[in-house]
């Protein structure tokens, strides 16, 4: 998609050319300001599309212990805190979590 002369005058003429960049060339989803969050950095309705996508059985489990959408992301949520650790230990700890989560 080429700039014509002129076509940039303002910067929202711009900004609104960058988004549609994204949009058409790279599947960039273009959403509301409302749907982020900014304390985790993220949209939570697109936090679970991408789960749905790639991690279909965490979701699942995690279905099981909360039937409430409301909920699953609250404990989403709650696991979401920065942690420090090695990369090897970071698997026992996420697993024990889940144990304890479960019950």
């Amino acid at each position: 998609m080429a700039i014509k002369s002129g076509q940039l005058k303002e910067k929202t003429d711009y900004q609104a050319y960058i988004l549609e960049m994204l949009r058409d060339e790279n599947s960039y989803q273009v959403r509301s300001a409302d749907s982020f969050e900014p304390g985790y950095g993220m949209d939570t309705e697109l936090l679970f599309t991408f789960l749905e996508a790639t991690q279909k059985d965490a979701l699942t489990r995690l279905e099981k212990l909360y039937k409430d959408k409301a909920d699953q992301i609250a404990a989403l949520k709650r696991h979401m805190e920065f942690f420090n650790t090695h990369p090897y230990v970071a698997s026992p700890i996420v697993g024990v979590t889940l144990a304890l989560e479960q019950g």
